[in-house]
């Protein structure tokens, strides 16, 4: 049997030595790691690292270029284009915390740089860190300047606290992530349920009588009675689509949905201007509240003054199916379906149904 040949070898020893060194510099920081230590976690000889790496910070620099090629790769494949600044907050913090928790040695560091005042890692870091960092800065610049978020919160300590938030949850264990969160599911699952808490947190705030953001001073663009109706989002689940619609739009609007289902208890089902409807689906089949939804609005005598939003959460086969059931079920009854694009996304399409509405514009 033919062995490996000395380039291969070499390379295989290079590579032991470089995951060694990885492991123990993000475990102990750069003043703190000792050559010894890292010859012993990669079974090598001592003298073969500074053969190879000459010294530590030259070890050190060859760690770090290794962490952001998978940084930049990452990174790289993310797309800002055509969001609004909920839809950025929600995307960059579930993309950022995700990146945090699959190349966990590259931040670990970073805070050891930051705790011993060191150097080394802004001297080796990736340009594209900064410019990354400087190109949020001005978006949100940009939507402070709009109006879209609150022109008193300084941009970039903004960004340092979402990164704080992530930092209690990045490296933790599954075992420790269902303690705090109290879930179910793997330790994906559990950090996207975290994420989920950390959007929440960000765009809405934990007060409900602060919710809204944006210019408190501008009044609301719709009359006190242009109530908002939504059908079925009492059952929705916590960071689902849904529930970010719903959560958007009482933020956006600083009223309350009324649940179909609890007022037509009270008023026989009153019918506004605007109503969404949520729902899921498996298979494509109407869960029975929708179908008395459909018979009532079916009876209203302005059934053709009345909006309908329909978001039928996506993720299953029927789910489609169901969408366009109900939109043409709302169109033929008389009423206006606003119609959903395959690629629109939840918040742009609660502001596509609030304009067609009125109420918006």
């Amino acid at each position: 049997m033919i062995g490996p040949g000395p380039a291969e070898t070499k390379i295989n020893v290079q590579e032991r030595i470089l995951i060694a060194a990885e492991e123990v510099f993000s475990a102990c920081g750069f003043a703190g790691t000792r050559i010894s230590e890292i010859a012993v976690k990669a079974e090598v000889n001592q003298a073969l690292i500074h053969y190879y790496f000459e010294s530590k910070e030259k070890l050190y620099e060859a760690v770090l270029v290794s962490l952001f090629r998978q940084w930049e790769e990452h990174v790289n494949k993310l797309s800002w284009s055509g969001m609004n600044a909920p839809e950025f907050l929600a995307t960059y913090i579930r993309a950022q915390f995700r990146l945090k928790c699959q190349i966990p040695n590259l931040y670990r560091i970073f805070h050891w740089e930051a705790m011993e005042e060191g150097d080394l890692f802004t001297k080796y870091a990736s340009s594209t860190w900064y410019e990354d960092f400087l190109k949020h800065t001005e978006m949100i610049l940009d939507w402070q300047q709009e109006g879209a978020l609150d022109a008193g919160m300084n941009r970039k300590a903004l960004l340092f606290l979402l990164w704080g938030m992530m930092n209690q949850f990045y490296f933790r264990s599954e075992d420790n992530l269902r303690e705090i969160v109290g879930g179910d599911g793997d330790l994906e699952s559990l950090q996207d349920q975290v994420a989920d808490q950390m959007i929440r947190l960000t765009l809405h705030g934990v007060v409900p009588a602060l919710y809204g953001g944006g210019n408190k001073e501008a009044g609301p663009k719709w009359r006190e009675s242009d109530l908002i109706y939504s059908v079925g989002s009492a059952s929705v689940e916590e960071g689902s689509e849904c529930a970010d619609m719903c959560l958007w739009l009482q933020d956006s609007l600083r009223q309350p949905l009324l649940a179909w289902e609890e007022e037509r208890n009270k008023n026989g089902g009153r019918v506004e201007k605007l109503m969404f409807v949520f729902a899921s689906t498996q298979y494509g089949e109407m869960p029975p509240h929708i179908v008395s939804w459909l018979e009532d609005l079916g009876k209203n005598p302005n059934v053709e003054e009345v909006t309908v939003g329909i978001w039928i959460e996506r993720g299953s086969a029927g789910s489609e199916a169901l969408q366009r059931l109900l939109e043409d079920a709302v169109n033929r009854i008389g009423a206006y379906a606003v119609a959903r694009t395959a690629d629109i996304s939840p918040l742009n399409y609660a502001k596509r149904c609030l304009k067609w509405a009125g109420l918006r514009g």
